[in-house]
């Protein structure tokens, strides 16, 4: 499938009905061929060398048609970011098949999530890499994106106690950090040009979530043990 054909499904910028659009159908044409338009772009060129001009351009349209939507570059590629990861979570929920096994189940959402992006590159390079280049409100979306993908770990967690005594509990914020950790990886990968063999890293990520469940709770004794003996010294 073509670039412009993937981020049409993603962007809803895709050729619409064999009639008359109306004024809202029109609009919201509009404003995903902008939003698509920023996604090939910062893909293409990074964010910072991405101009108004290269949106406009890419999306068929005019300067003042993006003004409409739009108040600015970063706002566009914010509105972008949030759409594409919509589309990247609802997809990993649909592919997901119904197991009531934990170790299936995070088998299945990792390997959905890194074939996923894995035929996205426009997505893995405009929004993991050149997210980092948006300032202080890119970096808050991408901390509350996190949050989303560590809800999915917790789930996964929370299957898992419930099947085996060994899954100790985890403190919130663990989650957040083992999806940066992961986050990382992918990116390294994304950054070399190497979004096609993201599959190579399924065990690695599968062994990191895993590997938290069981080993979470002995950490957390150590360090609570190790805490005490420094306070009683």
């Amino acid at each position: 499938m073509s670039t412009d054909k993937r981020l049409g499904l993603i962007y809803g910028s895709a050729a619409g009905p064999a009639r008359p659009l109306t004024r809202e159908e029109a609009l919201a044409g509009q404003r995903g061929r902008l939003m698509a338009g920023i996604a090939a772009t910062v893909a293409e060129k990074g964010y910072a060398e991405t101009t108004i001009a290269d949106i406009v351009k890419h999306a068929g349209t005019s300067r003042r048609r993006f003004y409409e939507h739009f108040e600015d570059k970063q706002q566009c590629y914010l509105a972008a970011y949030k759409r594409a990861v919509e589309y990247l979570l609802s997809q990993m929920a649909a592919a997901i098949p119904p197991t009531n096994d934990w170790r299936e189940l995070c088998q299945a959402t990792v390997h959905q999530y890194l074939a996923i992006l894995g035929v996205e590159p426009e997505f893995a390079r405009a929004f993991l890499v050149e997210v980092t280049r948006d300032g202080e409100a890119a970096l808050d979306e991408r901390d509350e994106v996190h949050q989303q993908f560590a809800g999915f770990i917790q789930a996964i967690h929370a299957l898992a106690r419930s099947q085996d005594a060994r899954v100790t509990s985890i403190p919130d914020t663990v989650f957040v950090a083992i999806v940066a950790a992961i986050n990382d990886i992918v990116v390294s990968y994304v950054r070399k040009g190497r979004v096609g063999d993201l599959l190579e890293l399924e065990e690695t990520v599968v062994l990191l979530v895993s590997g938290l469940f069981f080993g979470a709770g002995l950490a957390s004794s150590n360090v609570s043990a190790t805490s005490a003996a420094k306070r009683a010294s």
